[in-house]
């Protein structure tokens, strides 16, 4: 009798011997690889939620899971080991997330800012306007994409630059869970484990959203990312050992103190980032406020123009790390705390 396997809730028969990759193949459910189920790439990672002991041991690549007590395996090494029993795992991507579209109705009164594109067309170039450089020749389309890098939660945003329109959106659950699913945890697993596993496993399952939007990957030339410090920072390979301690101050904060850097904000290209965008294309983080105020409070910030804002108001992002900002442009307060992932979103 076949050992009965659930893998996001499809029921498979799975016979001894078969990897948990091969039989989410056999049940249709993707499982993001890039080095073709060799156990390199570390984007297949899935969390066994049952039968854990009826499943091989954790091989020579899966080493870097240990420290979660089993319950993260890599799919493409790991195999049914016994011949009945049941086995449940599901995928680090959550299932449908319904992302919700609003609009408000601005008063004549309310000002808008003009907005200066960093990537603009001129001609049949397009232009990257703070360096000066083309980035490539094309008369199609121009797309950007807008990422927010949760703790818990990514959501992408695809934009047409040329138009402002919202082109599309995707989201699905941070698969660096397996490093922990808090700020603190994620920042011990970095600085104690090498090669960059949780942000590589991040650009895996970020190619693989790309990659199903409904255009040309090369036709996007800017993406302006934010999240927590720890998220942003992990994203561009930054140490962040430092946001951890005392006074959990980013790498780019001390850099600045020190006189090496001029803003805490962090830019590479395309190809840098591993994603399968355009290799000249502009990756921005935006700028953080602290340790532990990262981009997406500077992003509200930047929403709600703040800077121009004489009222007294209290902007709150509440999420697996919860920011508090309270202030206008005289006086501005931060603060954040831990509220868990149950109140990401």
């Amino acid at each position: 009798m076949p050992v009965t396997l659930t893998i996001n809730g499809h029921r498979i028969a799975a016979t001894r011997g078969v990897s948990l990759f091969a039989a989410a193949e056999q049940a249709r459910v993707h499982v993001p690889t890039s080095c073709v189920t060799q156990g390199k790439c570390k984007e297949c990672v899935v969390e066994v939620t049952s039968g854990r002991e009826l499943l091989s041991p954790p091989t020579e690549f899966e080493k870097h899971l240990d420290v979660r007590g089993g319950h993260f395996r890599l799919s493409c090494q790991c195999r049914v080991a016994a011949n009945e029993g049941e086995i449940a795992c599901q995928t680090m991507r959550r299932g449908h997330m319904r992302i919700e579209r609003t609009a408000l109705h601005l008063p004549a009164s309310h000002s808008t800012t003009p907005l200066d594109p960093a990537v603009a067309r001129a001609g049949d170039r397009i232009v990257d306007t703070i360096t000066g450089e083309d980035i490539d020749r094309s008369t199609g389309p121009i797309h950007g994409l807008a990422i927010d890098l949760g703790t818990t939660t990514i959501v992408v945003r695809l934009v047409d630059l040329e138009t402002g329109e919202l082109v599309a959106d995707t989201s699905f659950e941070n698969p660096q869970r397996f490093g922990g699913s808090d700020v603190m945890s994620r920042i011990h697993y970095d600085t104690e484990h090498q090669g960059r596993l949780l942000m590589r496993t991040l650009a895996g399952y970020l190619s693989h959203a790309i990659a199903d939007l409904p255009v040309d990957p090369l036709s996007i030339y800017d993406v302006v990312l934010v999240g927590n410090s720890t998220m942003r920072d992990l994203f561009f390979r930054q140490s962040v050992y430092s946001i951890g301690q005392n006074p959990y101050r980013s790498i780019t904060e001390i850099e600045m103190s020190e006189g090496r850097r001029t803003t805490t904000s962090l830019t590479t290209t395309g190809r840098r980032s591993l994603l399968p965008i355009h290799p000249k294309a502009r990756v921005y983080g935006l700028p953080i406020i602290s340790g532990h105020v990262g981009a997406d409070a500077a992003a509200c910030l930047l929403a709600v123009d703040l800077a121009h804002e004489d009222r007294l108001v209290a902007l709150m992002d509440i999420g697996t790390n919860t920011e508090l900002l309270v202030g206008n442009r005289h006086r501005l307060l931060a603060a954040s705390c831990p509220a868990g992932p149950a109140f990401e979103g």
